[in-house]
């Protein structure tokens, strides 16, 4: 009986998020910007769902869109256009709704959160659910979102997202809606700017070698932490190499719904790899030092209780889900707590 009460009381925390404190999730006129806050952030997406979710080809385009938002002093209309992404997930065979970028009018935003978007800064990246009718999707667009808020607990050399709940609304029938949770990533030259850095576009493949060694190691405990082998420095993927004045570039990494963590039934491991499925964890950094790898690691143990705390505290976190989740980064810690195990996995096994 407690379970279900439980259970009620997560579902109507979900639906009463966005109707409270309207002043705390939009319109916030004092100067914060989109990711200055972790409440969930609420609005309708209206599109012609058709015309956008079957515009996945190369040749795709933007879309004229409308997003209503409801603040202190009524609903904002926002005129933005709207486009699919992405690479993997724009497959039709893996996501029937694929993620999309949303593209602001600087003109249209004044007094909303998102009032801080430079002309040259947007365009803001939507993490969406993939699967219309599969409910497991919207835990699994939760806990990529959550990988993203643990990497800021390790680095703020690193992407912020915000968490939002969003009505699409079909505008070729009105009639048409459904909610699901998504988030946004941080526009690359934003957190380039705010870090203090330009986005390396050269497909130099001897950049990896001039990056920040303690933050390059960072990341490849961090994906060994979260099961993702799904990124390389050496092809740019799903890795941003920033170059910092007067400093080493910096790897910041992104795109980890790959990770074992979150255990996509669309994720795989690369053949090569040899290992038989994403839950396997394979440490894919290079050479370190053992001191350097040892301070690394501090910092993860430094952070167990925040991160713990992270994960423990989810909203909306389905409860097996988030058991599974808690004992996956358990066992990680586990690893890091052994010398023997740290002898195996991270210096006798680097790239």
């Amino acid at each position: 009986m407690l379970k279900k009460i439980l259970i009620l009381s997560t579902i109507l925390l979900f639906f009463m998020a966005c109707k409270e404190k309207k002043s705390d999730l939009v319109l916030q006129v004092a100067k914060k910007d989109l990711f200055y806050s972790d409440s969930l952030l609420c609005f309708t997406l209206q599109i012609n769902l058709k015309e956008v979710l079957t515009d996945i080809g190369e040749n795709r385009k933007y879309h004229e869109a409308i997003l209503l938002l409801d603040g202190i002093s009524g609903q904002k209309k926002l005129h933005v256009q709207v486009k699919t992404r992405g690479n993997f997930r724009r497959d039709a065979d893996i996501c029937n709704f694929p993620p999309l970028s949303i593209q602001f009018d600087s003109f249209n935003i004044s007094e909303t959160p998102f009032q801080f978007q430079t002309p040259s800064q947007n365009i803001l990246k939507l993490v969406t659910h993939c699967q219309q009718d599969d409910v497991s999707y919207e835990q699994m667009v939760l806990e990529e979102y959550t990988i993203y808020k643990t990497y800021q607990l390790l680095t703020d050399k690193s992407l912020k997202v915000r968490l939002l709940r969003i009505k699409y609304q079909d505008s070729q029938n009105m009639a048409y809606s459904t909610e699901k949770l998504a988030f946004f990533i941080e526009n690359t030259k934003a957190m380039a700017a705010r870090i203090g850095g330009d986005i390396l576009k050269n497909k130099d493949s001897t950049q990896y070698l001039d990056c920040n060694s303690f933050l390059m190691t960072q990341t490849a405990v961090f994906q060994f932490m979260i099961g993702n082998t799904d990124w390389s420095i050496s092809n740019k993927h799903n890795i941003y190499i920033l170059k910092i004045p007067n400093q080493n570039p910096i790897a910041v990494p992104y795109d980890f719904d790959c990770s074992g963590l979150i255990d996509a039934p669309y994720a795989e491991p690369t053949p090569e790899l040899g290992i038989e499925n994403v839950r396997t964890r394979l440490y894919r950094g290079y050479y370190q030092s053992d001191a350097e790898l040892y301070l690394v690691l501090d910092n993860f143990k430094t952070k167990k209780q925040a991160i713990d705390s992270l994960w423990a505290n989810l909203p909306y976190h389905n409860a097996k889900r988030r058991q599974k989740a808690q004992k996956y980064l358990t066992d990680f810690y586990k690893i890091i707590d052994d010398k023997d195990s740290i002898q195996h996995y991270f210096l006798k096994n680097y790239r």
